[in-house]
């Protein structure tokens, strides 16, 4: 999901800000199609950003009404294959998401459906917080027509709590998304501290 204004960043689409040699929404948009038996769909109000999908072989869509996150949340499900048993909820500016976390989230929700389980929403926890992506059941689309406002899926998993796998993470810049210039230049720092790391 990429859709929203960036109010906080001024004028300048977060999404398109430059990550290494790409730009974020680019880099996220490689990692997902790097994991296997998904169809990412971007929701976009940027021409700019549906640009970017359409060169790495992704479809786009743009919300319909106010853009906010549950808008964007329910003009995504419009495009969910009918086979689909699981739904990603994956954030577009949250760039040190990685294949390894989206693989063992997906891991982790096949097998737990599997067994038959009731834990059919996965979450990514680094200690006691709560983080992004979240894949939920197919189950849960009744619920997502209810939602409204920026709170997106909130409601959802405090309503179902019980029914949270939650996934340990041992990274903490897992939790990092880009709301402000700040927020951007304290990745692009954790994004050269990891570059140094695997020189």
């Amino acid at each position: 999901m990429a859709a929203g204004l960036s109010r906080r960043m001024g004028e300048k689409n977060k999404l398109l800000l430059p990550w290494g040699n790409k730009s974020v929404i680019q880099h996220i948009l490689q990692v997902v199609a790097g994991v296997e038996n998904l169809e990412p769909l971007v929701v976009t109000c940027s021409e700019k950003v549906a640009a970017i999908a359409a060169q790495l072989g992704v479809a786009s869509i743009t919300p319909q009404g106010e853009s906010n996150q549950s808008n964007s949340l329910k003009t995504g499900l419009t495009s969910l294959p009918r086979e689909a048993k699981g739904i990603f909820f994956i954030l577009g500016d949250q760039p040190f998401v990685d294949i390894e976390l989206l693989i063992n989230m997906q891991r982790s929700f096949c097998y737990l459906q599997r067994v038959g389980s009731t834990r059919d929403i996965i979450v990514p926890f680094y200690k006691q917080q709560r983080g992004n992506p979240v894949l939920f059941s197919t189950g849960y689309l009744e619920s997502f027509h209810t939602i409204a406002g920026d709170q997106g899926a909130r409601d959802i998993l405090q309503s179902h709590g019980k029914n949270i796998f939650r996934l340990k993470v041992e990274n903490p810049q897992m939790l990092i998304d880009i709301d402000t210039p700040e927020d951007y230049q304290q990745a692009l720092k954790g994004l050269e501290e990891l570059s140094d790391e695997t020189i």
